[in-house]
């Protein structure tokens, strides 16, 4: 069978595996290949070359792999948490993901982790698809009933717990990619902090209030250096019908 290449917009010499004919000679407008994973693009084909747009360009099944994810991209961002939720922190603790991105993303399946130094990381289940400016939250459970009312996409368990006592050790919540072509893990956003009573953080540890990065909402931008605690600040506006205060899965509120 020959697979079809007939989209006039794609004839990247890469067939659609869904439309095929059977004539004993190969028709016009068709190809022996059928390894396309979208004939209505002719940037998409398992001979493309991965740039950094949200797209699974060379059809291998991966969104922005090698080596286009770095550090410097800021492919997605910690932009919320709550260290001291009023239950139980077990239940109600949780953090916030922002896509800064002028495109979609995916986070793909097992090759994402959240995660504190000094234990073994949460690799996000997935795929985790996070439209263009907005946000997702996961925490330590699911459930809204339990969790603060808080809608989590998915738990971590116990592999954060966000110290905040006056005695806490600096710690820190990491997003980390494995890129599974260009074998590299890459650490793609990192907040350092310190809540313990000489830390820089303490004055935000505040009983069921989140800890939120600033969002100047003229221009529709969150701060950048969100590793910088002066472009933190307390959570202000209560959700649901619970204690607490702050925007998970919505924008912040800007700082004082």
């Amino acid at each position: 069978d020959w697979s079809s290449d007939v989209c006039s917009s794609d004839l990247d010499g890469y067939g659609d595996p869904l439309s095929t004919n059977g004539d004993f000679t190969m028709p016009t407008g068709y190809v022996a290949d059928s390894t396309d994973c979208d004939d209505t693009d002719g940037a998409v084909n398992p001979g493309a070359s991965e740039t950094l747009d949200g797209i699974d360009e060379d059809c291998n099944g991966y969104h922005d792999d090698d080596g286009v994810i770095t550090a410097a991209s800021e492919y997605v961002k910690i932009t919320e948490f709550i260290p001291d939720p009023s239950g139980l922190d077990t239940a109600e603790e949780w953090v916030e993901l922002y896509n800064p991105n002028a495109f979609d993303i995916v986070l793909d399946a097992g090759l994402w982790n959240l995660g504190e130094s000094g234990v073994s990381p949460y690799t996000i289940v997935g795929p985790v698809s996070i439209a263009a400016g907005e946000h997702v939250v996961f925490g330590r459970n699911t459930d809204t009933a339990l969790n603060g009312d808080v809608v989590v996409l998915e738990s971590y368990g116990s592999k954060i717990s966000i110290a905040h006592t006056a005695s806490s050790s600096p710690s820190d919540i990491y997003v980390e990619y494995d890129d599974p072509t260009a074998l590299v893990t890459v650490e793609v956003d990192l907040v350092e902090y310190d809540f313990s009573t000489t830390g820089a953080w303490n004055a935000l540890v505040v009983n069921g209030k989140s800890v939120e990065l600033d969002y100047d909402t003229g221009s529709g931008t969150y701060a950048a250096d969100n590793n910088d605690v002066a472009n933190w600040c307390v959570g202000s506006t209560r959700w649901g019908p619970g204690l607490d205060y702050g925007t998970p899965n919505a924008v912040n509120d800007g700082c004082p």
